[in-house]
């Protein structure tokens, strides 16, 4: 990011000296501005009631700082995040005043290109896993050190850690037959999982035998409709012993596959559809939660929103196992340890499963996992 505005820059100075004409003597200008670092949003983790420390938070200089230089942090109201609310479709709650302890200003010193924008949580508590918070950050400039358009504004997401039971895997497949015999021509199919190995043939999901997700050669493969879509080494280096959080969409024209949000491969195939009629978990010893099947390709901010948490009941969703260890009574909404089925928590509630033999839930020392985890 930082050589892309580099160039801008020098393309901005060689602009200026050709308007000048042709006199050597001339020194190009120097171009110097800020910008907060990364995307116009950050999401962070924390653990309720407790001090979390945020360190995600940078702003930049285009050239290192020629003096002590300082610039403002604003922190936006409710009616900027009432307005990101009513465009991209979300619920976030602007973060209470009292639970966050920001800086007003950013400093650099002599010679810094980069400074943190300290902010301390403390205190905040969720009703819910899907209870999520959100602070509008902006970043003032001056005449003398403006602020990078389209980059002076930011909105920092706060979900609650999660800590849940998973479902550890045998050797045996867990299957459930005669779901939904409709065509989707659109659909999207999400889990996450964390292998002990990954060996050169890994199944891990399949559906209808006509769709299926593993890895193969130690690399992540979507088979569908005909097709191998490949993710490579490049893009992904699998390792065992680590969270993937892996989603699958078809939108009528192009197969997208995502790794823990980000996109990593796509494939153009046109008028396929696919019908739910029999899902496979794989038993490949592997970890493996949240489950999820739509039926609509979920957008890329969709994916990158429902990572990792407990998601609410909807019509899309048509079916949806948390591999917790828990039972969601579907009219009473009611949630109690039940660890005697693979319990379906979508609105529809029909894919209840089996425990194949071998399977359990893993509470990690009882603690649960920690999502996301970056071990």
């Amino acid at each position: 990011m930082k050589k892309v505005f580099i160039y801008i820059a020098l393309a901005a100075t060689l602009g200026a000296c050709q308007n000048e004409g042709d006199d050597a003597t001339l020194a190009p200008p120097t171009r110097q501005a800020l910008y907060l670092d990364g995307s116009s949003t950050r999401e962070v983790y924390v653990i309720p009631s407790q001090e979390n420390e945020i360190k995600v938070l940078k702003a930049k200089l285009l050239q290192p700082s020629e003096e002590i230089t300082a610039a403002t942090i604003v922190v936006g109201d409710t009616l900027a995040l009432t307005d990101y609310n009513a465009q991209y479709g979300t619920a976030y709650k602007l973060l209470p005043k009292a639970t966050y302890k920001i800086d007003d200003n950013v400093i650099f010193d002599h010679n810094d290109r980069e400074s943190a924008i300290n902010l301390t949580l403390e205190g905040l508590t969720f009703a819910d896993e899907n209870e999520v918070y959100a602070l509008p950050l902006q970043l003032l400039g001056s005449k003398n050190l403006p602020v990078l358009n389209g980059q002076d504004r930011l909105l920092l997401i706060v979900r609650q850690e999660v800590r849940a039971k998973v479902l550890r895997m045998g050797t045996t497949d867990a299957t459930k037959s005669g779901l939904l015999r409709e065509k989707l021509p659109r659909w999207t199919l999400e889990f996450t999982v964390n292998l002990p190995t990954i060996a050169d043939n890994t199944p891990l999901i399949t559906i209808n035998d006509t769709l299926s997700v593993g890895f193969a050669a130690q690399q992540l493969q979507v088979k569908w409709a005909e097709r191998t879509l490949t993710v490579s080494k490049e893009r992904l280096q699998a390792a065992a012993n680590k969270w993937y959080a892996l989603s699958v969409s078809y939108d009528s024209h192009t197969l997208r596959v995502y790794v823990n949000g980000e996109l990593l491969a796509q494939e153009q195939i046109k008028g396929e559809t696919l019908s739910l009629n029999q899902l496979t978990i794989a038993g490949s010893k592997q970890l493996i939660r949240e489950v999820r099947f739509w039926q609509r390709a979920l957008t890329p901010r969709e994916v990158v929103d429902k990572l990792w948490h407990l998601q609410s009941a909807h019509s899309d969703l048509l079916f949806y196992l948390p591999l917790n260890g828990k039972k969601k009574e579907p009219y009473t909404k009611q949630v109690t340890d039940d660890e005697t089925f693979l319990w379906d928590w979508s609105a529809y509630g029909g894919l209840d499963m089996p425990i194949p033999a071998g399977a359990t839930f893993d509470n990690y020392r009882g603690m649960g996992y920690a999502f996301p985890n970056n071990d």
